[in-house]
């Protein structure tokens, strides 16, 4: 007793002797604390939970050493120990794991660890709510500019990432993160795969969008509850992954190096879709130095189908230097398109008396800034035979549609680009005949479908809204179709064509997939053509 007694009063004494560290090992890592009383009670101290830790004389088994103070985060009350009281000290070294901020799909990789964090809450998805791994961590993970620092003994759940594109996985062990179709389970482990483990993702800034594929409900944070759900609204979520991100190519699926390219510098301008390469494509860019400024500018580029003898799309820009309306008069100077090959380009002679118009894709119109470029439009490569029913009626309309988008106020470079069908189109999930059964002159194949694709730029804003303008080719107003209106991506799916490809990619996947008619109507168009 005496002896004990002693200790106590040691301890009391030598207090001011006190050394104070941080609970870490010598390697500077943070240790979690196991303390086995010579009473059989063992407990553990995480390194997360403690703020510091003050010894008496020394450590425990140092000569000398009488004892602990141990200072737990948000305290000032210590939680005291006698080494007499002590069996033994044991210190468990944690280790750190480092995740970086997905903000783009491209960033995505399988079979990867990641995280469910929710910045604005400062912690992540992990613990335990109703036997799921739902609630809000905090303690073992610290988050600064785009990195999270997890600790080992963190509650914080790592996901593994399964699946592919839309059908993605969140593993977590040999469970997946589940949300099926009825409340009150909301999110769940499930030890299948089926539609309810499957989820989307997508991103907007830095927020991530997870989308279960059977529920079509989002990941948020709820501050009420203190917990993580899939519902319709809530504080938004981000997604780490495990490591740094290789910087990843936001563009993809640009129109890359080639030999296909090389004589085309400006394919990679925002108006080019992903051209075809092969051999029986060819391609030109009618330029301009009409301004006088000593500066070379693109008129408009195609793709020129020599198979099929046709044009497969024209593209150009339009903007307030190459879209002010300077020359009256039409030039009319049709002609053969000469950087063409001679056997595979269309003639003057394909027109006559066919009884089909010569119809622009890049209208002359459209190019009345200067004499030479409103000249260059009268190639026969910028055309596709046209009912004149079609041509001068509703393509001439939206044409003149096309022209009030690109003068409007929210519009700063209107991206365009039109076409014909000249192959096969998927309709309503039907491959269909892209062609009317008529030949122009036994030789050109005359298009079923003339179509455009939109691309809005708003410089102040640094925004971009997209829209795909689809006709039928008619012969007589009888059988005139009112236009359609639709996404790109609904527009690439008929046609087979990837437009605005040169978008970094998280810009054309979000643009493409949304029309927004409140913003083609403001810019003063009529839908109802």
């Amino acid at each position: 007793m005496e002896d004990k007694k002693m200790k106590k009063t040691l301890f009391v004494a030598l207090v001011a002797l006190m050394t104070a560290i941080t609970a870490i090992a010598a390697d500077n890592n943070p240790v979690n604390m196991t303390i086995t009383l010579k009473n059989g009670l063992v407990v553990t101290y995480k390194a997360a939970d403690m703020d510091s830790v003050r010894y008496v004389g020394g450590q425990f088994g140092e000569d000398g050493a009488i004892g602990m103070k141990i200072y737990l985060n948000g305290s000032t009350q210590s939680i005291d120990y006698l080494y007499s009281q002590i069996d033994d000290v044991t210190y468990t070294v944690v280790t750190t794991t480092t995740f970086t901020r997905v903000t783009n799909i491209n960033q995505i990789e399988t079979g990867k660890r990641y995280i469910i964090v929710c910045e604005s809450m400062n912690g992540a998805m992990g613990g335990r709510y109703n036997n799921t791994f739902r609630a809000l961590v905090t303690n073992g993970i610290t988050l600064a500019n785009g990195t999270a620092t997890v600790n080992s003994d963190s509650e914080v759940t790592f996901f593994e990432l399964g699946g592919t594109t839309d059908n993605y996985t969140l593993k977590v062990g040999n469970d997946y993160l589940s949300n099926p179709t009825e409340n009150p389970t909301h999110l769940v482990v499930s030890s299948t795969a089926g539609d309810t483990e499957k989820w989307g993702i997508t991103f907007e800034t830095n927020n991530a969008k997870i989308q279960n594929k059977a529920t079509h409900r989002y990941i948020y944070y709820f501050n009420t509850g203190g917990y993580f759900d899939a519902f319709t609204t809530g504080t938004a979520v981000q997604l780490y992954v495990e490591g740094s991100i290789t910087p990843a190519d936001n563009n993809a699926n640009r129109n890359s190096l080639s030999s296909y390219y090389d004589a085309n510098k400006y394919m990679y301008n925002l108006e080019w879709p992903h051209i075809r390469e092969n051999s029986s494509q060819s391609w030109t860019t009618k330029t301009t130095s009409s301004y006088g400024d000593g500066n070379v500018y693109v008129n408009y580029s195609l793709e020129w189908d020599n198979s099929k003898i046709a044009n497969r799309f024209t593209c150009y820009q339009m903007n307030s230097r190459n879209s002010a309306s300077i020359i009256t008069k039409r030039a009319d100077s049709f002609r053969e398109d000469e950087e063409l090959p001679e056997a595979t380009r269309s003639t003057l002679a394909d027109y006559k008396n066919s009884g089909f118009s010569r119809g622009h894709l890049c209208p002359s119109a459209d190019r009345r800034a200067t004499a030479d470029e409103e000249d260059q439009t009268y190639f026969l490569s910028n055309m596709q035979p046209q009912y004149q029913s079609h041509n001068g009626a509703q393509w001439s309309n939206l044409e003149t549609d096309v022209r009030t988008i690109a003068e409007s106020a929210t519009c700063d470079t209107l991206y365009v680009v039109k076409a014909a069908t000249i192959e096969d189109v998927l309709l309503d999930g039907n491959t269909q005949t892209g062609l009317r059964s008529e030949m122009c002159n036994n030789r050109l194949i005359v298009p079923k479908y003339f179509y455009m694709a939109l691309l809005a730029y708003n410089k102040s804003s640094n925004t971009y809204q997209a829209m795909g303008i689809w006709t039928y080719h008619y012969n007589a107003t009888s059988e005139k179709q009112n236009a359609q209106y639709i996404t790109i991506d609904e527009l690439e799916q008929r046609t087979g064509i990837d437009f605005f490809c040169n978008l970094p990619d998280d810009i054309e996947e979000s643009v493409e997939s949304t029309l927004t008619t409140t913003y083609w109507t403001g810019c003063g168009i009529n839908l109802n053509r």
